[in-house]
């Protein structure tokens, strides 16, 4: 994808921001990905501000006994790959690590430039909150739905379908079942249940593929 494709994708989801956009542009580094790459290992000082552009990647934590658990999953244009520190005043280490799980490109910016455009250039602050916004409501509601559909994981996977469509369309099985804390095989056959009956639930996601 060209440059100004990408702009469009976040002016799409920030579009009282195009300033704010267009200095971001100015200031970052567009990199490019393969499906595996890793953006940041646990362990790495990050000092960049990575937002996405298009792809889809997670975020993986590891248990004691080395098992990985995905924390969360990106999948749309603009998505926060940080969510705990937007603007990161200070270098901090990462705990856990982000990789790509579907080709695409990351939008690196350096939060030194960021911070010091931000006075001259205050739409950049409504992008960084926004974005801040979102992952905080969808953390919210995502835990509460953990709780409203405890042990009934058809349910939840239904309920996801219908508010989180991009999420379940474009992450993997694999992940999901990490991401809900279930094993491969039991959210592998409740999505089969739920094919059966209820179809057009399943065909409702072929609009929010790559």
């Amino acid at each position: 994808m060209r440059k100004e494709e990408y702009m469009d994708a976040l002016l799409k989801r920030f579009p009282p921001c195009s300033k704010g956009i267009d200095r971001l542009f100015a200031i970052g580094e567009i990199r490019e990905l393969k499906k595996g790459e890793i953006l940041y290992q646990q362990g790495d000082t990050v000092d960049q501000w990575p937002i996405l552009l298009s792809g889809c990647a997670k975020h993986v934590g590891r248990t004691k006994e080395g098992k990985e658990i995905v924390v969360s999953i990106y999948v749309s244009p603009g998505d926060n790959m940080i969510p705990y520190d937007v603007f990161l005043y200070r270098p901090v280490i990462s705990q856990s690590e982000i990789r790509m799980t579907r080709p695409g490109a990351v939008l690196l910016v350096p939060i030194e430039k960021a911070l010091a455009c931000m006075p001259e250039e205050p739409e950049i602050i409504r992008v960084g909150l926004a974005s801040q916004a979102d992952y905080l409501n969808w953390y919210i509601h995502f835990h509460f739905s953990l709780s409203e559909y405890r042990n009934n994981l058809k349910g939840l996977y239904r309920h996801a379908i219908e508010t989180e469509p991009e999420l379940v369309a474009r992450a993997s099985i694999e992940d999901l079942a990490s991401f809900f804390g279930v094993s491969y095989y039991h959210l592998s056959r409740v999505r089969q249940e739920l094919k059966r009956e209820e179809p057009w639930l399943l065909e409702k996601l072929e609009a929010y593929r790559y």
